[in-house]
């Protein structure tokens, strides 16, 4: 094991160091003898012995790394002391401070009032203009009788380091601007209020639903920039004169509504029941409200014809008009579409009136098929045939 070398002396390359504020200067520590076993150096800063004074703090005006940096804060004398953490040997340079302290800082506002997600850029003022150091750092805090709160101000406001304000949440807190030395500062209180919604309004504006079937619906809010955009979604049923329905069934019979506003149809509905879908805002409870039709449809069509039944046999150049039974008879939609299959002697309108068409010349009996065709899309149809007892020509 090697022998230990002792310190026997530290000397800086520097005696004295004259710095602006704001500026920094590396001194230099030598130690005695080179090969000292233990070269850990400790460095301070201290006041002068005839400037010490109990409540002063030296680092005010100067500050020292563990490296040896010196950084100028303000105005003043301090004493850079550098000791050799073996046998305590020391070696000490006078720093002076110079430069034109800043005086006074200003916001170019007292109070500021932002909405969520807003921002705003603060400016300051130095006084005087010439001053050395001008930087400036910035922090937000809470009011002085809301510093107990658990959150921190940072989740209501947060202010960058060229003194930009983003709103977070709703609160109130206090931004200040401080110059470098710490000596003079500046503040002004902020308060962050939420969006309120103005509107909400469900997309699509009107739904047809059918049983078993589901209908993603949304809610658009306004403004955009709303600081809470979700609703609450609900669903209701009233009466055709607009009462509220509660009893037995009650609406969860028919409809269900998810939280992300997913509708979905469980049953065919009530007689004179009418059935409504809200969104409301959990802001400040705005609302929507769309009707919702639950579709029922076609199970049977039943032909009728005016003048002969269905599938009997005709022996004039007479149109004829036939009908049609919807069941059941609250079918949403009743409409039907006629049509006849690939004869060339008739034609079928809309309303179901078969007619001959002119010119042509009738040499035999004609079989004619006709169908009816429920459209709300349940497949339901109705086929049925008429025989025509025609010779010669109609007009």
């Amino acid at each position: 094991i090697a022998d230990n070398v002792p310190v026997t002396g530290v000397s800086l390359e520097e005696e004295s160091l004259t710095l602006e504020i704001g500026s920094t200067s590396q001194l230099t520590a030598t130690i005695t003898p080179s090969d000292a076993t233990n070269k850990n150096l400790i460095w301070s800063i201290e006041f002068p012995s005839e400037g010490k004074k109990s409540d002063d703090d030296p680092t005010s005006i100067a500050t020292i790394s563990d490296e040896g940096l010196v950084t100028a804060v303000s105005l003043g004398e301090v004493v850079a002391i550098v000791t050799s953490e073996d046998s305590e040997f020391s070696a000490s340079a006078e720093v002076e401070v110079t430069g034109i302290m800043v005086t006074e800082v200003s916001i170019d506002q007292e109070t500021a009032e932002l909405n969520v997600g807003e921002t705003l850029q603060l400016t300051t003022t130095i006084v005087p203009e010439d001053a050395t150091d001008q930087s400036i750092t910035w922090s937000v805090d809470f009011p002085s009788a809301g510093k107990n709160q658990e959150s921190t101000p940072e989740e209501i406001a947060t202010v960058d380091e060229e003194g930009l304000i983003t709103a977070v949440s709703a609160g109130e807190v206090v931004v200040t601007a401080q110059s470098s030395n710490g000596s003079v500062a500046a503040s002004l209180d902020v308060t962050v209020s939420n969006v309120a919604v103005t509107s909400v309004i469900i997309s699509p504006t009107e739904v047809s639903i059918g049983v078993n079937e589901s209908i993603q619906l949304s809610a658009a809010i306004a403004p955009e920039n709303a600081t809470d955009q979700s609703v609450t979604w609900s669903l209701s049923m009233e009466d055709l004169a607009g009462r509220v329905l509660t009893a037995a069934p009650t609406v969860d019979t028919y409809l269900e509504i998810s939280e992300d506003g997913l509708l979905t149809a469980l049953s065919l509905p009530c007689a004179g029941c009418a059935y409504k879908v809200t969104a409301t805002s959990t802001n400040n409870q705005k609302t929507d409200q769309i009707d919702v039709i639950i579709l029922v449809p076609v199970t049977a069509l039943t032909v009728f014809d005016d003048d002969e039944e269905v599938g009997s046999s005709i022996e004039n150049c007479d149109d004829i008009q036939f009908s049609v039974t919807v069941t059941p008879d609250n079918a949403t939609d009743q409409s039907v579409t006629w049509s006849i299959e690939d004869n060339p002697a008739f034609e079928i309108d809309d309303d179901g009136l078969v007619s001959h068409i002119d010119g042509h010349i009738f040499t035999e009996d004609v079989s004619v098929t006709v169908t009816v065709s429920a459209n709300d899309g349940s497949g339901v149809t109705a086929e049925f045939q008429n025989n025509f007892t025609i010779y010669g020509e109609c007009h």
